[in-house]
């Protein structure tokens, strides 16, 4: 089956301007989202215990202990437990380009590379996008991502979903997440087990598949021969504890508004923080450039210790109550348009 790309009818005007004499590649400067790498470097992966499947069980409670007297005897004591199955899911991508695209510059080499280091940079941020909007609901394929399990507020009395009051239209959000793979239980990334993500360590492959014969777009029949390589993302999203998870919906996005950010959210992220079972030194705050800016606003004229730098990886970042950093997610993933939670 033929792949439909958006930028298929490229010219040899369009080549010409990419190289500096019709031969020679020009580097080309990345645009992409750029925070997608520290969020791979908060996430910590495991292995997959169930080839694309990964099980966990969550301790649910216990019940009380006997104050026991003399001669008396003891019940048994049940430790509750509920047992859950998170999904690996695949992320794939297909570079195609044209032979004579190649074999015309004088280092083929450097353009191939150039052209994976996009793909590869579009595919991290798209696995990004699974972790914060994966839907189950959408088919066994798709990730079930961080907002589809904060998808109301207080489930099951966790009082993990906080709402800042903002039902006057879409508004955005504030995540909440402690990563970490110890016994309490936060969230972590999965990879296959061994075995199952044949040539993809980790998860992530890269293969050059050399020429392959391609169809047309416009015409399937038509044929050519193209470089092309195929790049995999296996990846799941597990959590342990749905109390190492929260967010702070119903904020309005517009700066300076009612029920913004500015107007309410220092106290109801608080609130949220200090409901859940969050580790500080373990636990990330992410936001989109609006809130980013809103808490910025806020913090101008304020003399607190709430908003201050630390460093992370070794990076000065912005942090909050002096412990947790705070992480920009790009708004076209973490976006200014969610539906009022209810």
């Amino acid at each position: 089956m033929t792949t439909k790309y958006p930028n298929s009818k490229y010219t040899l005007f369009d080549r010409a301007k990419e190289t500096s004499d019709g031969k020679t590649v020009l580097p080309i400067i990345s645009v992409m989202n750029e925070d997608i790498d520290d969020f791979y470097m908060d996430v910590p992966f495991v292995e997959a215990n169930m080839g694309l499947k990964h099980k966990i069980i969550r301790d649910t409670g216990m019940v009380a202990s006997t104050k026991r007297t003399f001669y008396k005897g003891v019940t048994s004591s049940k430790r509750n437990k509920q047992v859950v199955f998170e999904d690996v899911m695949l992320q794939e991508r297909r570079r195609e380009i044209d032979e004579d695209e190649i074999d015309t510059l004088a280092n083929p080499t450097t353009k191939l590379r150039q052209e994976d280091e996009g793909h590869a940079r579009k595919l991290g941020e798209d696995v990004v996008n699974a972790f914060i909007n994966g839907d189950q609901d959408d088919g066994s394929e798709n990730m079930n991502g961080l907002l589809q399990r904060l998808s109301a507020l207080n489930p099951s009395g966790l009082n993990n979903v906080q709402s800042n009051g903002y039902t006057a239209g879409v508004g955005t959000s504030v995540l909440v997440v402690e990563w970490n793979t110890d016994e309490t239980g936060g969230a972590y990334g999965i990879y296959p087990q061994a075995g199952f993500g044949k040539n993809a360590p980790f998860g992530v492959s890269i293969r050059d598949k050399g020429k392959e014969v391609v169809g047309e777009d416009d015409n399937v029949t038509a044929k050519f021969y193209a470089y092309v390589s195929q790049l995999k993302a296996w990846a799941g999203l597990a959590v342990g504890n749905n109390r190492k998870i929260a967010r702070l919906c119903n904020i309005n996005p517009t700066i300076g508004g009612s029920k913004s950010f500015e107007d309410g959210g220092t106290a109801n992220l608080i609130k949220l923080l200090n409901n859940g079972k969050f580790k500080r030194n373990r636990t990330r705050i992410y936001v989109n450039p609006t809130i980013k800016t809103q808490m910025e606003i806020y913090g101008l004229d304020k003399s607190n210790v709430l908003w201050s730098p630390i460093e992370v990886f070794g990076r000065e970042v912005i942090a909050f109550q002096s412990q947790i950093p705070i992480r920009i997610i790009d708004d076209t993933i973490l976006t200014d348009s969610q539906d009022v939670v209810s």
